[in-house]
């Protein structure tokens, strides 16, 4: 489903009549193989090149994609028109119990959000961002002299992961079950796949849950396992969405958006060493990475007909949102796959936008800034393993599952 417009293609679903031929294209927002690119936002640029800024795909039981950074504004911008209640496609794949706030729309969203507020408030990010550095150093000093490693396997799996399970004050030594767990949610072989490890991380929720009710501790399922909506206790159905959503975002999203800064900057010395001989620079060049190396697939409902970009989304048509292409629209971001630490503005939608912006977005920068930060000084020449193989995996979220590197120890 990764043509032009669509010639001879058989359709997954009819297109509703009030749609222009001219909308219409092939996209299967969810497929895309590392066998063609490593560079996932290149690649789904790439696919999207030349086509409007929201058009019309049979895939998935047919849907909207918002392809420009204009439209993709709006329809972030606009929960009143675009609700968040289904977030992926198609509609019957959105899972019950839902996942607050993310599929919640103002007012009732801040009922939710205020937990996962609280647990990355900007005292809490301090004092994580203090507990990254210590760790971020260990890991590095443990490998360093081996010359190699692979870097999602010794470094990102370990250090967003153990701050993440801090947050949330879960066991070490549940971080190897989770991540398989979520991974296979996230970037699923077969939708049986999918709804197994679904179903798992609900019952790792519920028995959490459940803990923290008869114990409470300081950490943020407590505070969700104890807290009240309206004064009233929220149930244990809504919890477990709750804190699914957490553990699906803290798994995940910050360990894949590091393999791709490396991957980068493995092949790009002079920026290498520009940042090191320049370590004010570093916050810049995460915001730059981050537009130019966005990962996430979202997903919207239209609440009501909406006019946008010169066509009618109907009420109750989904709308997939790519991230990358607000990154690399050129019309925002000229000559957008180049990485420019002196770009300006260096707003982007990476972390999403409107009131669902990521709450985690203020800890994932600095844990992004602790990486380069104390990489770089101690291994400031790294470069792709030869004899090894980057492994990219993406479904709504993109990532690197393997990194192998090398440098002269």
């Amino acid at each position: 489903m990764d043509g032009d417009a669509l010639t001879g293609v058989p359709a997954a679903a009819p297109t509703p009549a009030h749609i222009p031929a001219n909308r219409v294209f092939a996209y299967d927002a969810y497929a895309h193989s590392s066998d063609v690119d490593i560079d996932y936002a290149r690649t789904v640029k790439r696919k999207n090149e030349g086509r409007p800024g929201i058009f019309w795909t049979p895939a998935h039981d047919g849907h909207w994609v918002a392809a420009s950074a204009d439209v993709i504004e709006r329809v972030l911008g606009e929960p009143e028109n675009f609700s968040a209640r289904l977030v992926v496609v198609p509609r019957e794949r959105n899972m019950d119990p839902p996942l607050l706030p993310v599929q919640a729309d103002p007012p009732d969203w801040m009922n939710y959000r205020i937990f996962f507020n609280k647990a990355l408030s900007p005292k809490a990010v301090q004092s994580l961002t203090a507990t990254a550095r210590n760790l971020a150093v260990q890991l590095i000093e443990g490998f360093k002299a081996k010359g190699r490693c692979d870097f999602i396997e010794e470094f990102s799996y370990h250090l967003p992961i153990a701050i993440f399970m801090q947050i949330a004050g879960l066991p070490a030594e549940d971080r190897s079950h989770l991540l398989q767990l979520v991974h296979r949610v996230m970037r699923p072989i077969t939708e049986e796949d999918r709804m197994g490890a679904q179903m798992g991380l609900g019952a790792y929720s519920v028995e959490k849950i459940r803990e923290r009710r008869a114990n409470p501790g300081e950490d943020a399922i407590s505070d969700m396992a104890n807290g009240l909506v309206d004064g009233q206790p929220i149930s244990e159905h809504t919890l477990t969405g709750m804190v699914t959503l957490m553990l699906m975002a803290g798994l995940d999203t910050v360990a894949g958006m590091m393999g791709f800064f490396m991957w980068h900057l493995a092949q790009n010395p002079e920026q290498r060493h520009f940042l090191r001989a320049h370590p004010d620079r570093i916050p810049d060049a995460v915001d730059e990475l981050l537009r130019r190396f966005s990962i996430t697939t979202q997903g919207r409902v239209a609440a009501r007909d909406v006019e946008i970009d010169g066509v009618t989304v109907k009420r109750g048509e989904q709308v997939v949102i790519c991230t990358p292409l607000h990154g690399l629209d050129d019309r925002r971001y000229p000559n957008s796959l180049e990485v420019d630490f002196d770009r300006k503005p260096r707003t982007h939608y990476t972390f999403g936008g409107g009131v669902h912006r990521c709450a985690g977005a203020n800890l994932a920068r600095a844990e992004l800034r602790v990486l380069l930060e104390e990489w770089l000084p101690r291994i400031p020449d790294f470069e792709l393993d030869p004899n090894g193989k980057t492994v990219m995996g993406c479904h709504a979220v993109a990532s690197l599952l393997s990194l192998p590197l090398v440098w002269k120890p």
